[in-house]
C-alpha cells in the first residue's frame, strides 16, 4: 500500500514538471496568428501542421493537455 501511494504521489510530481516544462519551452505560443503558416502540411517545424490561422496544432494541444491536467491536481 506504502508503494502505491508513494508511486502515484511520484507519478503526480512528475507530471506536474513536465506540464510547467511546456510553458518553458514552448516553440510557438498558443495563440499565435501567423496566416503567412496557414494549413501547413506535417513537417519537423510543425510535426502535425498548422490550423486555419497559422497556430501550431502540436503547441495547442500541449497547453490543452496542460491546462486540463493543472485544473484536475489544483496546481
Amino acid at each position: 500500500m506504502k508503494l502505491r501511494v508513494a508511486l502515484a504521489i511520484a507519478s503526480a510530481a512528475l507530471l506536474g514538471l513536465l506540464l510547467a516544462a511546456i510553458d518553458w519551452n514552448a516553440q510557438y505560443r498558443y495563440d499565435e496568428v501567423d496566416l503567412s503558416r496557414r494549413l501547413l502540411p506535417p513537417s519537423p517545424q510543425h510535426i502535425p501542421g498548422t490550423d486555419t490561422l497559422g497556430r501550431d496544432i502540436l503547441t495547442r494541444l500541449l497547453y490543452g493537455l496542460s491546462s486540463r491536467w493543472q485544473s484536475h491536481l489544483h496546481l
